[in-house]
C-alpha cells in the first residue's frame, strides 16, 4: 500500500508541474509577443490557434478520450494494436477534411478569416496535435507521466523558440503572424509524426473493424461535447461584446482567464486520478474509492479556496486598475470551476461504462442554458451576469450527470451527492467572504494560512494527495 502511495504522488508530482511550467511560459511570453506581433497580428494569431483548438476536436475525433476505457478493457497486446488502428482512423479524417478543404480553398479561407495557406496549416497543426494529445493521454493512464511532462513541455518550449527565430530572421514574406503560427505548428507537426510512426510499428495495425467499432461509439459523442464546451467557455464573451462593449470584453476576459488557472490546476488532478480511479472500479475496490475520494475532495477545496482568498491581490499586483473591477466576479467564476471539478466525478463513472452519449448531451443542454442565461443576466447585472450565468450552467451540469449516473446507467453508483456537500457548502461560505472582504487584506491572507496549516497537516498525516 506505501508504494502504492508513493506512486500516486510521484504521477501528481509531475501532472501538476507540467500545466504550472507551460502556464508560467504562456504567462511570461504574452508581453514578448504583444510587443513584437502588435495588436492585429496578435488577434490574427489568436484567431487562427482557436480554429486549430477546433480541428483538433474534429480531426482527431477525440479518440484520445476512449484511452482510458482501453486501458482497463485490453490486454497489453491489444492495446497496442488499438493505438496503431485509432492513430490510422485519425488520419483517415485528416484525409476526408483536407479534401473537403481543398475542394472549396476560397470559401473556407473567407469563412476562417485566415488566408489560404494558413487554413492548410491549421489542418495539419490539428493533426499533429491530435497525435501529441492521443500520446499524452496513453501515458497518463500508463502512468508514466515524466513522459508526459517532457512532451507537453518540450513541445511548449519549442514552439517559442521557433516562433521568436522566425519573427527576427522574417522567415515567411508575409504577415507577422504567419512566423508565429509556424513556430507553434512545427513542433507539433514534427513530434506527431514520430509518435504516428511508433504507435503504428508498435500495433502494426491499420483498419480494423473491432477496434473503430469499440473507438467511435464512444468518441463521436465527444466531438460534441468538445464543441459544446468551447461555445460554453467563448459564449459570454461574444455576447459580452455584441450587448456591451470591447472594454468590458477586456475585464472580463482576463478575470476569467485567471479564475480558469484553478481549471488547469483540476486537469492536471483529473489526469492523476482517473487512471488509478478506473483500476478501482474495475478491480471493485469501493472502499478505496471513498478513502481517495475524501482525500482528492479535501485537498482540491483546501486549493480553491486558498486560491479564491489570495487571488484579489495577485490582480492588483500582474494588472493595471481598468482590470481590478473584475475582481467582485472571481469568487462567482472560481465557484463555477469548483463545480466542473465536481460533475467530473459522475463523468468519470459514465466514461467507465463506455455511456459518453450522456456526457455530449449534458455538455450541449449547459452550453444553450448559458446562451439563454447570458441574454437575460447580462442586460440587467452586465459582466457580473455573465459569470453568474457560468456558475449556474455548471452547476446544472453537476445535478445533470449525477442523476444520470445514478438513475439511467444503473451500475451501483458509488457516490452520493451528500458526500460533496460539505465541501461545497464551504466553498461558498468562503466565496462569500471573498466577496464582502475583498479590499480586506490582512483578514483574507489570515484566512488563507489558517486553510493551509489545515491542509499541510492532512497531507502529513494521510501521506498522499489521493
Amino acid at each position: 500500500m506505501v508504494e502504492k502511495k508513493i506512486n500516486v504522488n510521484k504521477v501528481a508530482v509531475f501532472n501538476i508541474l507540467g500545466p504550472i511550467i507551460l502556464n508560467g511560459i504562456n504567462f511570461f511570453t504574452i508581453p514578448i509577443f504583444t510587443r513584437i506581433l502588435g495588436t492585429e497580428n496578435y488577434g490574427l494569431y489568436t484567431i487562427y490557434y482557436t480554429w486549430v483548438n477546433t480541428f483538433t476536436i474534429l480531426v482527431g475525433l477525440q479518440a484520445s478520450g476512449t484511452v482510458g476505457v482501453a486501458n482497463v478493457r485490453m490486454t497489453e497486446e491489444h492495446k497496442r494494436e488499438y493505438y496503431s488502428s485509432i492513430l490510422f482512423m485519425i488520419i483517415c479524417s485528416f484525409l476526408v477534411f483536407l479534401g473537403i478543404l481543398l475542394a472549396g480553398l476560397g470559401f473556407f479561407s473567407e469563412l476562417l478569416g485566415l488566408s489560404e495557406v494558413m487554413v492548410i496549416l491549421v489542418l495539419v497543426h490539428a493533426l499533429g496535435m491530435a497525435f501529441v494529445n492521443f500520446a499524452t493521454i496513453r501515458y497518463t493512464y500508463e502512468k508514466r507521466s515524466y513522459i508526459t511532462f517532457a512532451i507537453s513541455v518540450g513541445v511548449a518550449v519549442a514552439g517559442i523558440f521557433l516562433s521568436l527565430l522566425l519573427l527576427k530572421t522574417n522567415f515567411y514574406d508575409g504577415p507577422l503572424y504567419y512566423d508565429r503560427a509556424i513556430g507553434s505548428a512545427l513542433p507539433y507537426i514534427v513530434l506527431g509524426a514520430i509518435i504516428c510512426i511508433v504507435f503504428i510499428g508498435q500495433g502494426k495495425t491499420l483498419f480494423s473493424k473491432k477496434y473503430w467499432g469499440f473507438c467511435l461509439p464512444l468518441c463521436l459523442p465527444m466531438i460534441f461535447h468538445g464543441l459544446s464546451q468551447l461555445i460554453l467557455g467563448q459564449a459570454d464573451r461574444v455576447m459580452l461584446q455584441n450587448m456591451m462593449n470591447d472594454s468590458i470584453v477586456g475585464i472580463y476576459s482576463f478575470t476569467y482567464t485567471f479564475a480558469n488557472i484553478l481549471n488547469i490546476i483540476y486537469n492536471a488532478f483529473n489526469n492523476t486520478w482517473v487512471p488509478f480511479y478506473y483500476d478501482d472500479v474495475h478491480a471493485g475496490n469501493i472502499d478505496q474509492i471513498h478513502k481517495r475520494s475524501r482525500n482528492y475532495i479535501f485537498v482540491f477545496t483546501a486549493i480553491s479556496m486558498g486560491f479564491m482568498l489570495l487571488a484579489p491581490d495577485v490582480i492588483k499586483l500582474f494588472a493595471g486598475e481598468d482590470f481590478w473591477e473584475g475582481i467582485k466576479m472571481l469568487p462567482v467564476l472560481v465557484l463555477a470551476n469548483y463545480m466542473i471539478f465536481l460533475y467530473s466525478f459522475p463523468v468519470n463513472y459514465e466514461f467507465y461504462h463506455k455511456k459518453s452519449i450522456h456526457i455530449a448531451t449534458g455538455t450541449t443542454a449547459a452550453a444553450v442554458i448559458n446562451c439563454i442565461l447570458n441574454y437575460f443576466l447580462i442586460e440587467y447585472m452586465g459582466m457580473s451576469g455573465a459569470a453568474v450565468a457560468t456558475l449556474i450552467s455548471y452547476v446544472l451540469l453537476w445535478i445533470f450527470h449525477h442523476l444520470v449516473s445514478k438513475y439511467v446507467i444503473k451500475e451501483n453508483y458509488h457516490y452520493r451527492i451528500k458526500q460533496f456537500m460539505p465541501a461545497l457548502i464551504i466553498m461558498v461560505i468562503c466565496a462569500v467572504f471573498v466577496y464582502l472582504m475583498q479590499d480586506n487584506m490582512i483578514l483574507r491572507w489570515g484566512a488563507a494560512l489558517v486553510v493551509g496549516v489545515i491542509a499541510l497537516r492532512h497531507l502529513i498525516k494521510e501521506k498522499t494527495i489521493f
